[in-house]
């Protein structure tokens, strides 16, 4: 019975795995890449023809240099949004239980995302149990 349990483990691991690949991770999309990079691109050209820094930047065009380059200057660009990592919250649950759903509280403070990841706890506590049952039941005292 060990071995048939570890044998359906291990083919729904593979299928899994296999599901989750996505080709179209490594391509780009040269027209949505040219709209994003056309306000860094202006604040480039404004900066090579006039010499300007940083400073004297946001002090003259101030509107083209908040919609640029804050979002991705300073605390305001390290708050994440979603799961931590990436990783979803139903997975840290899973894996990683009360450790699992402290991250995620503390990482996201987000009820829902703190949910799924209790969620993530009750699953692989319930599967922990069944699969203790069949191997309990299954050997031999």
């Amino acid at each position: 019975m060990k071995k048939i349990l570890l044998t359906l483990f291990l083919i729904a691991a593979v299928c899994v795995a296999n599901a989750s690949r996505s080709g179209d991770l490594f391509r780009i999309d040269e027209q949505k890449l040219a709209v994003e990079m056309a306000d860094l691109s202006a604040i480039e050209n404004l900066v090579n023809t006039e010499n300007l820094t940083l400073s004297q930047l946001f002090a003259d065009n101030n509107e083209l240099a908040v919609s640029a380059l804050m979002p991705s200057y300073g605390a305001a660009s390290m708050v994440e949004e979603g799961p931590p990592l990436g990783i979803p919250s139903f997975v840290w649950g899973f894996c990683l239980g009360l450790i699992g759903i402290l991250v995620v509280y503390i990482v996201t403070d987000s009820r829902s995302e703190s949910m799924k990841a209790v969620w993530g706890c009750v699953a692989a506590v319930i599967i922990s149990v069944i699969l203790q049952l069949a191997v309990f039941s299954t050997s031999t005292i």
